[in-house]
């Protein structure tokens, strides 16, 4: 993808995080540097809300949150190269991650789509990265060995900073797939954020500033 595409992308994500951020900070704080926790979560320098971002394609999904952990992933992929088996074995782990949620059965790729924001999601929230979530839900190694592997728990997973956590299926009006994990007891609250490119160039004149 071209470098200017991206790097604006980049700059409107953090102009869009930082105007969330001032709505629970104020904008002078919202602007203090981003530092990463030794988890490689990141947050504010100075004392703020929790907050966690995801890209794909041209959208961006941000959740901010007063306190507590919480992850989201976002995903606009129309393809997935992958060994079925695998894909399969990431799907049962995700099925046990939101039993109440049946994944979608529209497409394989929305399916398997749908399956891996939600692991994303959890990754985020915990703070343990994608890789240490595979590993724990026991669907690593060869391709060849999964498909007879039992799923472990998910239960000892769904826990961060000491809360047990829920994982949802975000509806995005079939323009993506995303997930969210947050404490059992979260409210979410999902809004649109402003995209035209009026009201961007409004926003970066708002939020110029450090960072």
């Amino acid at each position: 993808m071209d470098d200017l595409i991206l790097s604006r992308r980049w700059r409107r994500a953090r102009i869009a995080l930082r105007l969330v951020l001032a709505t629970h900070v104020g904008l002078e704080q919202a602007r203090a540097p981003l530092v990463v926790s030794p988890r490689g979560k990141p947050r504010l320098a100075l004392p703020g809300p929790e907050f966690s971002l995801s890209h794909s394609g041209g959208l961006l999904l941000l959740a901010v949150a007063s306190s507590g952990p919480l992850g989201v992933d976002i995903e606009t992929r129309t393809t997935v190269a992958m060994d079925e088996r695998r894909r399969i074995a990431i799907e049962r782990a995700a099925t046990a991650l939101a039993p109440q949620s049946p994944l979608p059965s529209s497409s394989v790729v929305q399916r398997f789509l749908q399956a891996w924001t939600r692991l994303e999601a959890v990754a985020k929230a915990t703070g343990t990265g994608i890789g240490q979530v595979l590993t724990e839900l026991a669907i690593t190694g060869p391709a060849s060995g999964l498909e007879d592997r039992q799923v472990r728990s998910a239960e000892t997973m769904l826990v961060a900073e000491g809360r047990p956590l829920r994982v949802e299926d975000l509806m995005l009006d079939g323009q993506a797939v995303a997930a969210i994990a947050v404490p059992r007891d979260a409210e979410i609250d999902l809004r649109t954020f402003p995209s035209s490119p009026i009201e961007v160039r409004a926003l970066e004149t708002l939020a110029l500033g450090r960072g």
